[in-house]
Formats: structure tokens, C-alpha cells, sequence
């Protein structure tokens, strides 16, 4: 014992009784527990755990589809989404959801089905029921968002859901998207924007919610002639949502307010632009609803 004291801590202890040999192994144990409590009580580096789901979009094909393909001008336009793998094992069970959704033009919008699953490519090719998938390591898979017929006024958004029974139509709009990715790890998130534009276009981009916020609506006057509201498609369009059109002297449309109607306007989603429609002598579009 005392050779190993002057070896190991150069302590030189003369001979004692045991009961001090005693107190000495005591002491030297109470060291040795003494660093073992300080290793245990060290905090430990956290490493958090890395996704491994690729979510991507592109505006160009694949990501963005017609009926027929490469149709211009006017058609069947849908969007999806690319998901992969980007792991070294397969996953199974990986699902992308819709999770939330809200309107940049209509505050009070709300779409009751979600957070809801999306379909894939493949699942509604084969018009098999969507949701979970399985991804091998590596391997990317395309997730249908939305489609439209732009060759008709009157139609509606059409939203992807996994069962194509439930309810999945939202009028044309101007929207925020929030799609949430699952599997393999911690779920990967991201801010779309869907519209559709002043050309009846349906638009798809990649969006950020902070963003919306800071970019206010700009309004414009959209100098016309009197044959624009028929020839232009917007009078049809406005009918469809209820309203009867009529042009009114600016003076007087304060007074038009008060009789329930409403100035028009020409909405540019993509530009965040609403332009009151007039005529070269200050005729304002007004509309009614029936």
C-alpha cells in the first residue's frame, strides 16, 4: 500500500497502526467515487436526430402536369410534390400530409378535413386509396397536390386527399398551404402558395408563411372599355359567384355602397394586386349580389 502511494500520488506515509491504514483506504476509495460521480453528472453532447425525407419542388415537368401532356394556353394543370429517401434504409409507413390550409383573401376560410393525407402518383394511377407508402433508400416519389380545368370558369380546385370521396373541392382562390412529410425521422415541413391567377391559370410555388405577412395588396385602376367585362370572361365570372355588374359615375358610388353594391375589382394573386375596373370618363364597375 505504501509503495503504491509514493508511485501513484508521491505521498510518503510512515508506519501507523491499522485503524490509520484503514482511514487511508477509505479515503482514497471516497477519491476514486468522487470521480466516478463527476464522469455520471458530466452532461452528455445531444445529438439530434437528422431527417431523412427530401421534400422538392419544381415549376417545370414532372412537378407540373397537363391532360393532354404539353397542352398550351387553357387546360387540365396539376402539381406535386417530390419526396425522397434520402437515408440508408428503406422506410415504410412514410405519409405527407396536408396539414394546414388557409386563404389570403378570405380571413374567414376554413377547410374542415384538415390535416389529411395526400395521394401518390403511382396510387392514383392505379386508382388504389392513398396515404402511407413505402420508400427504399434512395428512391423519390412524386405526391399529387392540386389540379384544375382551366378550360371552364366555373371550376373548382381540386385537392388531392388520399380518398377521393371525401369532400375535396375549394373554390378559385388564393391560398396558403402547409404540407408536412413523415417517415424515417423527424417530419419535414414546408409553405406553399396555390392560386389562380388573372389568366385563370392554376399557379403552384413554394411559399413562406412569415412572408405573406409583408407584402400587402396593391390597388391599381385598370383603365377599359365598356365591352372589356364580357369580352375579358370577368363578367361571367362574377355572375357565377352571384354578383349582377353595372358601371356607375365615381360620385355616385358612395351612394351604390349603401344599396348593397360592391366596387370590382381584377385580382393579380401572383402580384398581390387588385385593380378597380373603370372607364376613360371615371365609370367604376360596381356589382350586386343576386
Amino acid at each position: 500500500m505504501q509503495a503504491a502511494l509514493e508511485k501513484y500520488f508521491r505521498l510518503n506515509v510512515p508506519n501507523t497502526e491499522p485503524t490509520g491504514w484503514a482511514f487511508i483506504v477509505i479515503g482514497i476509495a471516497l477519491y476514486f467515487v468522487n470521480l466516478y460521480v463527476e464522469h455520471v453528472s458530466r452532461p452528455k453532447e445531444i445529438v439530434q436526430p437528422r431527417p431523412v425525407i427530401e421534400v422538392e419542388f419544381e415549376d417545370k415537368d414532372p412537378f407540373v402536369y397537363t391532360e393532354p401532356s404539353g397542352a398550351s394556353g387553357h387546360t387540365i394543370r396539376g402539381y406535386r410534390v417530390k419526396v425522397t429517401n434520402t437515408g440508408p434504409q428503406d422506410i415504410d409507413g412514410c405519409i405527407v400530409y396536408l396539414d394546414r390550409m388557409s386563404s389570403l383573401t378570405e380571413p374567414g376560410f376554413k377547410n374542415a378535413y384538415v390535416p389529411i393525407a395526400l395521394i401518390t402518383q403511382q396510387q392514383r394511377q392505379q386508382n388504389r386509396r392513398g396515404g402511407e407508402f413505402k420508400l427504399r433508400s434512395g428512391q423519390p416519389k412524386y405526391i399529387e397536390v392540386a389540379w384544375l380545368d382551366e378550360r371552364s370558369v366555373e371550376s373548382q380546385i381540386v385537392l388531392q386527399y388520399e380518398n377521393p370521396a371525401i369532400p375535396n373541392m375549394v373554390k378559385r382562390g388564393d391560398y396558403l398551404l402547409s404540407l408536412v412529410a413523415y417517415g424515417g425521422g423527424p417530419p419535414v415541413s414546408g409553405m406553399y402558395r396555390l392560386c389562380v391567377d388573372g389568366g385563370g391559370y392554376l399557379r403552384f410555388e413554394r411559399h413562406s408563411e412569415e412572408r405573406a405577412g409583408e407584402q400587402p395588396w396593391a390597388e391599381e385602376i385598370m383603365i377599359v372599355d365598356s365591352k372589356w367585362p364580357v369580352a375579358s370572361g370577368f363578367q361571367k365570372r362574377m355572375e357565377h359567384q352571384g354578383f349582377n355588374l353595372r358601371w356607375s359615375r365615381p360620385e355616385k358610388v358612395p351612394s351604390r355602397r349603401t344599396e348593397g353594391y360592391e366596387v370590382m375589382f381584377e385580382v393579380d394573386p401572383k402580384a398581390r394586386t387588385k385593380r378597380q375596373i373603370q372607364l376613360k370618363d371615371g365609370s367604376t364597375l360596381i356589382g350586386k349580389r343576386a
